[in-house]
């Protein structure tokens, strides 16, 4: 048989690795290299097209942070990223929000859309107080028309 109709080698260098087969010097690698491949995915003018690929580069970008951290993703009409911003960094268990400064940035940013994220360093489901959130926004905005879109994830 020729050699151009052999079957080619997998192009997948990493598809037999495990995270127990690594070392710790090895998983710090390999989510350095993840972040590195998901800024280049996530970069400015580069279209949303799902929330689960939002929600995978966030759980990426904000694992073992030990601390809170609230942020916004600004979008532009086609939901096209304009910015990735993290706008407060607060304790182990909280983190203080401003709403008007939300609004502001947001605004500053000629963003179209946002989308507001935050961790829980200490894992484990806790309760955020969203409608309130929602409702200081509407209040600072004075729209009754804005569009409050949630995804929430363990």
């Amino acid at each position: 048989m020729p050699a151009s109709k052999t079957a080619p080698a997998s192009d997948n260098r990493f598809q037999s690795l495990s995270p127990a087969t690594l070392s710790k010097s090895e998983k710090s690698s390999v989510v350095t290299l993840a972040l590195k491949v998901l800024s280049q995915r996530f970069r400015p003018g580069r279209a949303f097209t799902s929330p689960e690929d939002i929600e995978g580069y966030l759980r990426l970008k904000l694992t073992g942070r030990r601390n809170e951290v609230f942020g916004i993703i600004y979008l532009d009409t086609r939901h096209r990223l304009i910015e990735i911003a993290e706008l407060f960094q607060g304790t182990v268990d909280g983190a203080a929000v401003y709403p008007r400064v939300v609004v502001q940035q947001a605004l500053e940013k000629n963003a179209a859309a946002i989308v507001i994220f935050h961790n829980h360093p200490l894992g484990g489901k806790q309760v955020v107080n969203q409608p309130m959130i929602g409702s200081v926004l509407r209040k600072i905005l004075g729209d009754d028309r804005m569009q409050l879109r949630q995804y929430l994830t363990a």
